[in-house]
């Protein structure tokens, strides 16, 4: 639980507290202690730099860029000499299958000492960064953060599904985070505001609402009352055990941006606590904070939710043009991009059109530069709308109850692309497309059917569709079915990547939880989508069906239902109460209907809503 920082102790006790009162050696591991389990956020705030320094300021980050890179590409190739050593991936194989702890403790010393004679390890690529910091002149502190995040890549390759560690291209400018308040980027309080001091560089940061000045004024009080607030804190988890908002700066960050062609340089200060109320002009908080329980449903462009006053089913929200026009608009300028470096760069295609192989040099026009400058603006704006408008779409929910019921984020399963294996032949105008799932064993080929389709320049191509349920590499026949190769089919990701569903299950659980509410995934056998409360029975439904009918006849808009069966959440059993749909559905029945008749009668647009 966060309370504030004056909750625990008055203003005059603070003031009473001796300034220079030395802390214990317990009270200095109570007080890290404090700074884990306590929450953070960052505030944003625009530099008042000059313009000779923002490009100097620039410059650093480049040099960052092309550190990381040759870091990166060290890191990548012990990397990949590591994961090609045939007794690594065995090793991998049985730790993946041994079930004695002994043997699992067994095997992942063993790839430890592999990782570590490959060089794989966090010290080599520390001191492998501490030897480029000095080459490229680059602070200390701002190389080990890129060294941290390069060093993450690598991690994420080793011990989860990553693939490989990537490159950061040109033209992207890294933030320089240096994540130790009193070196590199030192942030003080003076004459009532903020002050950074970066090398030479002395700037301050421009306040532009009410809300930037009382995080600022918080941060001021803690700084000039450090040892105060610390010892305010420790009390207050001695006493109960919760964590106040100190709003101690934690590390503080710059971060390069172009907007609209212009270069800028953006402060963010890490401050622990929770962040402040906004307020309007006259004081009043701008989000209400509503009472109750809200069911939601989530879905890759639209969003269903169900409360104790109503229904509501929409899409996800965006500010300014919908994702639709502006990523017409990103293809046209990708477009006019290719087809001015074609035709800037003749000497870099083949006659029938194919690009040569080896190293290319590339002449961008004055044009294409305009087109390129368009294009990352035009991404820009995409990516602050959506999340504006996914902001607005959670603070409404937010005032319309403090527990918030949703299953669980799989936004990027959705994003996954379905594998399917293809096989071509070039003697006749015919191929096979055999699809795979994921469980492992194989069906009968042969008994499956078959679908002719035709290709998109409209001739009469066949191609020979078999589904396999499941596969198994020893008891599948390859004879039956020659060569092939994979190609895989996207599912949702498009749609995902217009809207941010992920982005949507992210900001709601932050929001519900540092606004004192509950935030509650319901297990993965609660199936929303497939129960039937009148019947009390569980069917597996198309995707299709988007309205489907209950075994007593009523006709329900699914997702408006599943949010309905997520409202009726059973805090004790974690289960679906029939006793809560049985009362409420009719209340729910008739809010649904009106919430059809009302986006019918005014024709919104739903995304695979059924209506």
């Amino acid at each position: 639980m966060i309370t504030t920082p004056y909750a625990a102790m008055s203003t005059d006790a603070l003031m009473s507290m001796n300034s220079d009162e030395v802390m214990s050696s317990a009270d200095k591991q109570l007080l890290k202690q404090i700074h884990k389990q306590s929450s953070r956020h960052v505030l944003k705030l625009e530099s008042t730099l000059s313009a000779k320094d923002i490009c100097q300021l620039f410059k650093v980050s480049n040099r960052i860029r092309l550190a990381g890179n040759e870091l990166t590409n060290k890191m990548r190739k012990n990397l990949n000499r590591l994961t090609r050593t045939k007794q690594y991936r065995n090793l991998l194989e049985l730790y993946g299958k041994a079930d004695n702890p002994a043997d699992k403790k067994n095997y992942a010393q063993q790839l430890k000492q592999m990782q570590e004679n490959e060089n794989v390890t966090w010290d080599f690529c520390r001191k492998t960064m501490q030897t480029l910091q000095v080459n490229y002149k680059i602070d200390a502190v701002l190389a080990l953060t890129k060294a941290e995040a390069v060093w993450k890549g690598v991690e994420t390759c080793l011990y989860r599904n990553g693939k490989t560690i990537h490159f950061t291209e040109e033209g992207v400018y890294p933030a320089l985070i240096a994540k130790q308040i009193n070196r590199c980027i030192i942030l003080t309080a003076k004459d009532g505001s903020l002050q950074f001091k970066y090398g030479s560089m002395v700037f301050g940061a421009k306040i532009n609402d009410t809300f930037e000045q009382e995080e600022a004024d918080a941060v001021i009080h803690y700084l000039t009352n450090k040892s105060q607030m610390d010892k305010a804190a420790i009390d207050c988890y001695k006493d109960n055990g919760s964590c106040i908002s100190t709003y101690r700066p934690c590390y503080v960050s710059l971060v390069p941006q172009i907007i609209r062609g212009k270069r800028r340089i953006y402060i963010h200060i890490c401050i622990e606590g929770t962040p402040k109320v906004k307020r309007n002009k006259n004081g009043q908080p701008r989000h209400a904070l509503g009472q109750g329980v809200v069911g939601e449903d989530l879905g890759p462009r639209s969003i269903a939710i169900t409360h104790k006053d109503g229904v509501f089913l929409e899409n996800i929200r965006c500010v300014g043009k919908k994702p639709e026009a502006v990523q017409e608009e990103i293809a046209n300028l990708q477009s006019a991009i290719a087809r001015s470096l074609i035709a800037t760069n003749p000497q870099n295609f083949n006659d029938d059109g194919s690009m040569k192989s080896g190293n290319l040099i590339w002449k961008v026009s004055n044009n294409c530069k305009k087109k390129i400058s368009q294009f990352k603006d035009c991404c820009r704006r995409k990516s602050i709308n959506i999340h504006l408008g996914i902001n607005q779409l959670v603070n409404y929910i937010r005032s319309l109850g403090d527990t918030l019921i949703i299953e669980e984020n799989n936004a990027s399963a959705l994003a996954k692309r379905g594998r399917s294996i293809v096989k071509s032949n070039a003697n006749s105008n015919t191929s096979c497309a055999v699809a795979l799932n994921t469980n492992g064993a194989q069906s009968n080929a042969q008994q499956q059917s078959s679908a002719i389709k035709s290709n998109s320049n409209g001739s009469n191509q066949a191609q020979s569709v078999i589904t396999i349920q499941s596969f198994d590499k020893q008891d599948f026949n390859y004879s039956l079915i020659g060569e092939y190769r994979v190609k895989l089919m996207k599912r949702f990701g498009r749609s995902i990547y217009k809207y941010c569903m992920g982005y949507v299950w992210a900001h709601a659980q932050q929001k519900f939880l540092n606004t004192g509410g509950q935030f509650i995934i319901v297990p993965r056998n609660y199936r929303a989508s497939q129960y039937d409360h009148t019947a009390d029975t569980y069917t597996k439904r198309k995707l299709s069906d988007r309205m489907i009918t209950l075994s007593d006849g009523t006709v329900v808009q699914r997702d408006c239902y599943s949010s309905f069966l997520l409202y009726c959440y059973s805090f004790d059993s974690k289960a679906i109460d029939k006793d809560k749909c049985n009362v409420e559905f009719a209340r729910f029945l008739k809010n649904e209907q009106d919430l059809i008749a009302y986006i019918k009668a005014h024709k919104i647009n739903v995304f695979n809503s059924g209506i």
